[in-house]
Protein backbone atom coordinates (compact mmCIF):
# COMPACT_ATOMS: atom_id res chain seq x y z
CA UNK A 1 0.00 0.00 0.00
CA UNK A 2 1.13 3.97 -0.77
CA UNK A 3 0.90 6.49 1.63
CA UNK A 4 1.02 9.64 0.30
CA UNK A 5 -0.95 12.48 1.23
CA UNK A 6 -3.21 14.35 -1.17
CA UNK A 7 -5.68 16.53 -0.69
CA UNK A 8 -8.81 14.35 -2.61
CA UNK A 9 -8.94 10.53 -2.42
CA UNK A 10 -7.74 9.55 -6.28
CA UNK A 11 -5.76 12.51 -7.17
CA UNK A 12 -2.78 11.03 -7.13
CA UNK A 13 -2.16 8.16 -9.01
CA UNK A 14 0.72 5.55 -8.75
CA UNK A 15 2.03 2.47 -10.47
CA UNK A 16 4.33 0.80 -8.78
CA UNK A 17 6.33 -2.81 -9.21
CA UNK A 18 4.15 -4.93 -11.09
CA UNK A 19 0.88 -3.48 -10.46
CA UNK A 20 -1.71 -3.38 -13.11
CA UNK A 21 -1.81 0.08 -14.84
CA UNK A 22 -5.80 1.24 -15.29
CA UNK A 23 -5.17 4.64 -16.67
CA UNK A 24 -6.04 5.82 -19.29
CA UNK A 25 -9.16 3.66 -19.15
CA UNK A 26 -9.84 1.69 -22.26
CA UNK A 27 -6.15 2.81 -23.59
CA UNK A 28 -5.25 -0.93 -25.71
CA UNK A 29 -1.89 0.68 -25.39
CA UNK A 30 -1.46 0.11 -21.86
CA UNK A 31 -3.68 -3.65 -21.81
CA UNK A 32 -0.28 -4.47 -24.10
CA UNK A 33 2.36 -2.85 -21.80
CA UNK A 34 0.53 -4.51 -18.67
CA UNK A 35 0.80 -7.98 -20.75
CA UNK A 36 4.23 -7.74 -21.76
CA UNK A 37 5.75 -6.31 -18.73
CA UNK A 38 4.58 -9.56 -16.59
CA UNK A 39 6.26 -11.48 -19.17
CA UNK A 40 9.42 -9.40 -19.33
CA UNK A 41 10.45 -10.07 -15.26
CA UNK A 42 13.35 -7.78 -14.34
CA UNK A 43 16.64 -9.08 -12.20
CA UNK A 44 14.31 -9.41 -8.90
CA UNK A 45 10.49 -9.53 -8.44
CA UNK A 46 10.08 -6.19 -7.16
CA UNK A 47 11.62 -3.74 -10.21
CA UNK A 48 10.29 -3.68 -13.75
CA UNK A 49 12.49 -2.51 -17.10
CA UNK A 50 12.73 1.22 -17.29
CA UNK A 51 10.82 1.13 -21.48
CA UNK A 52 7.74 -0.28 -19.53
CA UNK A 53 7.67 2.34 -16.46
CA UNK A 54 8.64 5.12 -19.53
CA UNK A 55 5.88 4.29 -22.09
CA UNK A 56 2.88 3.65 -19.28
CA UNK A 57 4.03 7.51 -18.11
CA UNK A 58 4.00 8.68 -21.91
CA UNK A 59 0.60 7.46 -22.58
CA UNK A 60 -1.04 8.59 -19.57
CA UNK A 61 0.69 12.08 -20.06
CA UNK A 62 -0.92 12.30 -23.31
CA UNK A 63 -3.83 10.53 -22.90
CA UNK A 64 -5.05 12.33 -18.87
CA UNK A 65 -2.31 15.26 -19.00
CA UNK A 66 -1.72 15.59 -15.86
CA UNK A 67 -0.45 19.15 -14.28
CA UNK A 68 2.84 17.47 -12.84
CA UNK A 69 3.94 13.95 -13.47
CA UNK A 70 6.98 11.90 -11.53
CA UNK A 71 8.60 9.17 -13.20
CA UNK A 72 11.01 6.99 -11.25
CA UNK A 73 13.62 4.50 -13.05
CA UNK A 74 14.54 1.25 -11.39
CA UNK A 75 16.83 0.04 -14.27
CA UNK A 76 18.77 3.61 -14.29
CA UNK A 77 19.03 3.62 -10.63
CA UNK A 78 20.51 0.19 -10.47
CA UNK A 79 22.74 0.72 -12.94
CA UNK A 80 24.42 4.36 -11.08
CA UNK A 81 24.41 1.78 -7.75
CA UNK A 82 26.21 -1.01 -9.44
CA UNK A 83 28.53 2.20 -11.03
CA UNK A 84 27.42 1.31 -14.53
CA UNK A 85 27.76 5.03 -15.93
CA UNK A 86 27.55 4.48 -19.69
CA UNK A 87 24.08 3.32 -19.43
CA UNK A 88 23.17 5.97 -17.40
CA UNK A 89 24.24 8.76 -19.45
CA UNK A 90 22.84 7.24 -22.08
CA UNK A 91 19.28 6.80 -20.89
CA UNK A 92 19.62 10.67 -19.72
CA UNK A 93 20.63 12.00 -22.83
CA UNK A 94 18.22 9.75 -25.17
CA UNK A 95 14.56 9.78 -25.96
CA UNK A 96 13.57 9.60 -22.62
CA UNK A 97 14.51 12.69 -21.55
CA UNK A 98 13.55 14.73 -24.70
CA UNK A 99 10.33 12.85 -25.54
CA UNK A 100 8.46 13.96 -22.81
CA UNK A 101 9.86 17.97 -22.96
CA UNK A 102 8.68 17.64 -26.56
CA UNK A 103 5.47 16.61 -26.05
CA UNK A 104 4.86 19.37 -22.76
CA UNK A 105 5.68 22.13 -25.18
Amino acid sequence: MHAIAESRQGDISIIARYETCRLPRDSMRIALLNQLRHKARYLDSGSRHDAFTFEIAMEYLEKIRPEHLDISFDETDDWAHNKRYAPVHDDACGHRRSRPWRYAE
